[in-house]
């Protein structure tokens, strides 16, 4: 079933379609919460705000189609609103984990110390990007969003949300270059 055919069944009565929206996207949304705060139990907690808030709001999603928009819109507000309860500029600390790696398949040493060499180099490059430029390039590259529903989440003309993403891909691409990689 579309995500949303299971809104509409869950907003009919339908408590089993919930579950199935919420087994279709837990992972999705615990690891966006994961890459901004570094902190499992944290983004389980935000994790879980997500879905009681869509439980709670199911009513107002008009299904046309943009359900995926819509949770991670609601996801970046819930990561905001934990933001600003903490009063810090930030929860990030991707400088504990590497939470930007490439998928090693290679089974040769010097194969795997490049993925590795790559993979910090693009977490401690995406560590450095604004919020904004880190937060569109993630929605694109590691989530999959569309760059109108990523315009529609982080409520900005999708012009905006492609020069977002380029500079993100410019810097790391910099990097790549400064560092010998590319």
């Amino acid at each position: 079933m579309t995500d949303d055919a299971l809104i509409t069944s869950f907003n009919n009565g339908d408590q089993g379609a919930f579950s199935q929206l919420v087994d279709r996207y837990k992972l999705d949304i615990f690891n966006y919460m994961f890459t901004r705060t570094s902190d499992r139990e944290l983004s389980s907690d935000l994790s879980q705000d997500v879905f009681v808030r869509i439980y709670q709001n199911a009513k107002r999603y008009q299904a046309k189609g943009k359900f995926r928009a819509w949770l991670f819109q609601i996801a970046r507000n819930i990561y905001i609103d934990a933001v600003r309860k903490r009063n810090k500029a930030s929860i990030v600390s991707i400088e504990e984990k590497n939470l930007y790696e490439i998928e090693d398949t290679s089974e040769i040493p010097s194969h795997r110390y490049e993925l590795k060499e790559m993979s910090d180099l693009v977490s401690a490059v995406l560590a450095e990007l604004p919020d904004e430029q880190r937060t569109a390039f993630e929605l694109c590259q590691f989530h999959g969003l569309r760059y109108s529903e990523i315009a529609s989440i982080m409520h900005c003309p999708v012009g905006t949300v492609k020069s977002r993403i380029h500079s993100a891909l410019s810097k790391v691409r910099d990097a790549f270059v400064e560092n010998e990689i590319l």
